[in-house]
């Protein structure tokens, strides 16, 4: 019998249809779409499902799931799920800071993102890129939640630790601010230190100094 073929046009299909197609790694890239169409469709429990039986799951795989249980304020899922993962990135911790900043405790976030990316030996960049990836994670949760004076904030702690914004953290605070009177001040400010930093930007980041003056 022929296995189906995973698209988002057959999700009508039952469940074991797709578990039993991704046991194979032919349709591994097909099993990654079908399991980003579940989440988005809110089927939380058939996307970990066809999760488990994934014989091979890369970042985009890992990602989805964590994405699918922040997103629907399984925080606990989302957490336990997030240090399991092997190869985490910026990715996974934005996908889990955005669900504590919008369900959660802001201060319980902060308290689990910095002690956790201190300690993880999983990550083998140097302390300074992974405390970068923390600050620009954390930021990027609260300019994504509407929480624009604690990406300010967030913002000015990072710099003041010694930490150099990038594109994405640039990005992030001035698309908070720009949708934030309060915050105005900050977000001249963060125009100043991308214009003194040097730094080459973007379309993107050049877009939101564009839309924050607007």
């Amino acid at each position: 019998i022929p296995r189906p073929k995973l698209n988002s046009r057959n999700l009508h299909l039952p469940l074991t249809s797709f578990c039993n197609a991704a046991r194979t790694k032919f349709h591994s890239n097909d099993s990654n779409l079908v399991l980003r169409d579940l989440s988005k469709s809110g089927r939380i429990e058939e996307s970990r499902q066809l999760f488990d039986k994934m014989p091979e799951r890369d970042k985009f795989t890992w990602n989805t799931m964590i994405f699918a249980y922040s997103c629907s304020g399984r925080l606990a899922d989302a957490k336990q799920l997030f240090l399991r993962n092997p190869i985490k990135n910026t990715i996974s911790w934005s996908a889990l800071i955005s669900g504590y900043c919008k369900y959660g405790s802001e201060e319980e976030a902060f308290g689990f993102f910095f002690r956790e990316m201190q300690f993880d030996v999983r990550i083998p960049d140097e302390y300074t890129l992974r405390n970068n990836v923390t600050w620009t994670s954390t930021l990027t949760g609260y300019s994504r939640n509407g929480f624009a004076y604690k990406a300010s904030e967030c913002f000015r702690d990072m710099r003041r630790e010694g930490n150099q914004p990038n594109h994405f953290t640039f990005h992030s605070v001035l698309i908070a601010c720009g949708f934030c009177s309060r915050v105005w001040s900050s977000a001249v400010q963060v125009h100043g230190c991308i214009v003194k930093s040097g730094i080459k930007t973007d379309i993107f980041v050049q877009s939101a100094v564009i839309a924050m003056y607007a």
